[in-house]
């Protein structure tokens, strides 16, 4: 018998040393030679493959059996950090479904996911997550899941392909938030954001639509729109507080967003929440580590994945393509630090 060859030892090589067919490594291989090979030579099979090392190559029975147990996620953003938290949680409770992930960074960008399509279609994934919108990609998004039946969508608006969609009901948690700073005595209140993407959009309205339900005063200059994360909430809180009316508390779209803000208020002299009160959304592990801890709306992470992975799992498996809905998985507020009622603010 011939030495181990120097490369990915393949059925053929196995066929080849133990001087047998390939159809008879296959049998072998598959424990479907009883009645067809003698058992002299399934032995010899199987001791050829065990000394050149042959293993099998899970793609290709997956391929044989039209199913590869591989999901494929398109992520808006990786360095999101509410984004990194999903992706870990579908991961695992995939994985208790028997799926493993494929993961497409676009990086924001149409034009990346678009051409990580190449990447999905020769892995044959059995269904794809689209995690988050992409500034004017529906073309784009819509070129990656054509050639997938099984689409689950997370914090975007709908449309035709991607139909079925699993967000948080952003409304009811900034609803929990702007409560808790009313039942605090707040009434001057303030929004940070950006415009840029369908899930902070829906704050934004949320908090508008509920300040003017309650016929509290909306001072334009108290909804201040920037750029996302740390930097945007720095230089979007710097701008409001530059304002001859300052309000006594602040709602940021995200918990990034919040950290900035927190930032801006202590560099121009302000203690919260004693002078300001703040509230983010998210609930991101920093959040709970910063000084003073911040008062946010917890996302409901667990939940979510859960969703998404049994809604995808069930297209899966009777393989259909997902009906247009929505499902808004409610959040909850979590009291920190960052907020108090309004007779300790100096601006009262």
């Amino acid at each position: 018998m011939n030495g181990k060859i120097d490369r990915n030892i393949t059925a053929f090589d196995v066929a080849r040393v133990a001087e047998v067919s390939q159809s008879t490594v296959s049998r072998v291989l598959n424990n479907k030679a009883e009645g067809f090979i003698s058992e002299a030579t399934r032995a010899r099979v199987l001791k050829t493959a065990r000394e050149l090392g042959y293993m099998p190559n899970p793609l290709a029975q997956a391929l044989r059996k039209g199913k590869t147990n591989l999901i494929g996620i398109v992520l808006r953003d990786i360095n999101d950090p509410l984004f990194a938290l999903l992706v870990s949680e579908i991961s695992i409770q995939m994985r208790g479904f028997g799926y493993h992930l494929i993961l497409i960074n676009a990086q924001s960008d149409p034009q990346e996911a678009l051409e990580m399509k190449s990447i999905l279609d020769t892995r044959h994934t059995d269904g794809l997550i689209i995690m988050g919108d992409l500034p004017n990609g529906q073309e784009a998004l819509q070129q990656v899941v054509n050639a997938n039946r099984a689409v689950v969508s997370l914090y975007r608006k709908p449309f035709a392909g991607i139909g079925t969609v699993v967000t948080v009901d952003s409304h009811a948690g900034i609803e929990q938030g702007l409560l808790h700073l009313f039942n605090l005595g707040h009434e001057r209140i303030g929004f940070v954001g950006y415009d840029w993407l369908d899930d902070v959009q829906y704050r934004q309205d949320a908090f508008i639509e509920i300040m003017k339900t309650r016929g509290m005063l909306l001072d334009p200059g108290w909804i201040q729109i920037g750029k996302g994360g740390i930097e945007g909430g720095y230089s979007t809180m710097k701008n409001m507080l530059a304002l001859p009316a300052k309000p006594s508390a602040v709602v940021a779209c995200d918990d990034t967003m919040a950290i900035g803000a927190i930032r801006a208020a202590t560099e121009a002299g302000l203690v919260i929440p004693r002078d300001i009160s703040i509230v983010g959304f998210d609930d991101i592990p920093l959040s709970q580590y910063i000084s003073p801890p911040l008062t946010t709306i917890r996302m409901p992470v667990k939940t979510i994945a859960a969703k998404v992975c049994t809604l995808l799992t069930g297209f899966i498996k009777v393989d259909m393509t997902p009906p247009t809905k929505v499902y808004k998985i409610k959040p909850e507020i979590v009291v920190r630090g960052s907020t108090a009622p309004i007779q300790n603010a100096k601006n009262a």
